[in-house]
């Protein structure tokens, strides 16, 4: 999920998102976009308190492509969508899912946000918590780097 460039318009279509030449070049009310994805990130919390996986990993999957696609890869409602996501696999018992997210979250935040932003920390935080589930064992010292796995 890196940072893809649209490119042609029919890709988002697809999607049923507004593929006007203006929004394709980004110029759109990003606002807009930021409460539909609360909207969104909402409804996908209900789905997951009522057990329904599959409804909100849907929900969230195609939210996630259109927000990388009109807003970007790295951008913080895009990062928003992807840990929802994230925690919707580790709810539905998909580790390995989850933790492929979550480390694209980490990253993008690490990056963009510094080592010792608290969204940083939530990120890290998660990562563990699914390395946890998986087995994977940590050392004292593991929380910070492990292995070629920088955290």
């Amino acid at each position: 999920m890196g940072d893809e460039v649209i490119s042609h318009p029919s890709q988002v279509a697809l999607l049923g998102v507004d593929v006007s030449p203006e929004r394709v070049r980004g110029k759109y009310n990003v606002e807009d976009a930021r409460v539909n994805f609360a909207c969104i990130t909402t409804r996908a919390q209900q789905y997951r308190q009522n057990q329904n996986y599959d409804k909100a990993e849907s929900l969230l999957k195609e939210h996630l492509l259109k927000s990388q696609l009109m807003l970007g890869a790295r951008h913080s409602e895009t990062v928003n969508l992807m840990s929802h996501l994230a925690k919707t696999y580790f709810k539905h018992r998909k580790f390995a899912e989850a933790e492929e997210l979550y480390k694209e979250c980490l990253q993008i935040t690490k990056s963009s946000l510094g080592a010792h932003h608290p969204d940083t920390r939530m990120a890290k935080s998660s990562l563990l918590t699914v390395y946890n589930q998986l087995g994977k064992p940590l050392r004292p010292t593991s929380a910070r780097k492990l292995g070629s796995r920088e955290i």
